[in-house]
């Protein structure tokens, strides 16, 4: 029997796939949040309010500032985004700290920010 006939008689092996946490396709991972806080829910909303309004203030300020001057705003930024579970922020803060004059990473960034501060200010 030839090598190709027998590998067409094995089954093909399943591979499974990762599982995603459950509010992981969300703004704000909310199961991160929860770990980072101990579970304790005015903590939670305590962190929420304070996120939202730091968003707000980085957007404003991060809109008005040349390029060269956005590495340490997004720097911070990127790293509170990853403390409270906000990753697809912090993504977002990364790609713009290694590549700060481009308009795509920036446009993503505040749509990133937009979409986060939201949905903090829904849940507080």
């Amino acid at each position: 029997m030839s090598v190709a006939a027998r590998l067409s008689e094995v089954a093909e092996p399943t591979i499974r796939q990762p599982v995603a946490p459950p509010s992981s396709g969300r703004p704000i991972d909310l199961v991160h949040l929860a770990r980072q806080t101990c579970g304790d829910r005015a903590l939670e909303r305590s962190v929420l309010s304070m996120l939202a309004r730091q968003i707000e203030a980085a957007e404003t300020e991060l809109r008005r500032l040349p390029a060269s001057e956005r590495a340490p705003l997004v720097h911070g930024l990127k790293g509170t985004a990853r403390n409270v579970g906000a990753f697809t922020l912090a993504d977002a803060a990364a790609d713009l700290e290694a590549g700060p004059a481009s308009g795509e990473r920036f446009d993503a960034l505040i749509a990133a920010m937009v979409a986060t501060r939201l949905y903090a200010a829904a849940l507080v």
